[in-house]
């Protein structure tokens, strides 16, 4: 099989011309990919499908323009609503590119029984101890809730934060206030994260949408920083783009966050179409698509196998 993007272009046109075999076996490989963070049992539950759906029955069912089509190598599944969380049978059902993070969102920290019933803790910690489970997550803060919640989110992560295991990556949900940059919540949030995580602890910021301030208080307390970045990033301004440049590329994580960020006329989103994530962030970031995910590709992988 002849690999066209080991020539150049020219190379590439002439080899066009003479060989006349079957389009697939001309066409450049596809990007690789690696979906850091999605959520596959909303997913299912806005596509209607079984929990024994596969992932290719999931990815069929979003629309990949040829231009943008990858070469999906992972992803990262976060189970973040103890109702759907995966059983001891799901997890062994699970193909092995796909790894798999369980926590509580902040959203669910108002019912108050997630905070102190021994009963779900006891689940989410045996969870956290087996070999599929290799992130806590997400959890933190969400501060686009009222008010009078968010006392409770932080009791949450009281009693959260101490389960991770040595070297697990915990998953960092942070929203602000409406029409607020969220620098207070990501702060509050640091604040918990310190005080339960060693500095060398993997953390990963999902959805990242901090300033430069935000991120360099975050780099100064974890070495093993993560951003990871969706389609948001088209919204972001000027001081998000600049914090996004300074997130160094061995830090960078691409993410549909599917179901949400759903292309224009879709209802929802998949990890099948990471490009689109990829062609915005990169645009702002200042390097190609390809290269992009190639790089967030080989991030994904080495996070989520305890490499870091």
């Amino acid at each position: 099989m002849i690999i066209l993007a080991t020539f150049d272009q020219e190379q590439q046109t002439y080899l066009r011309t003479i060989f006349d075999g079957p389009a697939d076996l001309m066409r450049d490989p596809l990007p690789i990919a690696y979906d850091a963070h999605f959520h596959l049992d909303r997913l299912k539950t806005k596509l209607s499908l079984p929990n024994c759906a596969t992932l290719e029955a999931i990815w069929s069912k979003a629309e990949v323009l040829p231009d943008m089509e990858i070469d999906l190598i992972g992803s990262c599944a976060s189970f973040c609503d103890p109702k759907t969380w995966p059983t001891n049978r799901q997890l062994q059902d699970l193909p092995g590119s796909l790894a798999v993070a369980v926590g509580i969102h902040p959203r669910h920290a108002s019912n108050h029984q997630y905070a102190r019933e021994s009963s779900d803790l006891k689940r989410l910690e045996v969870l956290l101890r087996q070999k599929r489970v290799v992130a806590l997550g997400e959890i933190g803060v969400d501060h686009s809730e009222m008010p009078h919640h968010w006392h409770h989110q932080l009791e949450l992560l009281d009693v959260i934060l101490p389960l991770a295991q040595e070297k697990q990556t915990v998953i960092f949900h942070c929203r602000g206030m409406q029409n607020d940059d969220g620098t207070e919540a990501y702060l509050v949030l640091l604040h918990y994260a310190k005080k339960y995580l060693n500095k060398d602890h993997p953390v990963y910021l999902h959805c990242f949408t901090g300033d430069s301030y935000v991120l360099e208080k975050w780099q100064h307390a974890f070495t093993h920083l993560y951003c990871g970045f969706t389609a948001m990033a088209k919204s972001f301004n000027e001081d998000q783009k600049q914090a996004m440049k300074k997130v160094p590329l061995t830090s960078m994580l691409l993410e549909t966050d599917a179901p949400y960020f759903p292309p224009e006329g879709e209802r929802i989103s998949a990890p099948n179409q990471l490009y689109r994530t990829a062609k915005i962030v990169s645009h702002i970031y200042g390097m190609p698509a390809a290269e992009l995910l190639q790089a967030t590709a080989e991030n994904g992988r080495s996070l989520f196998r305890g490499e870091n």
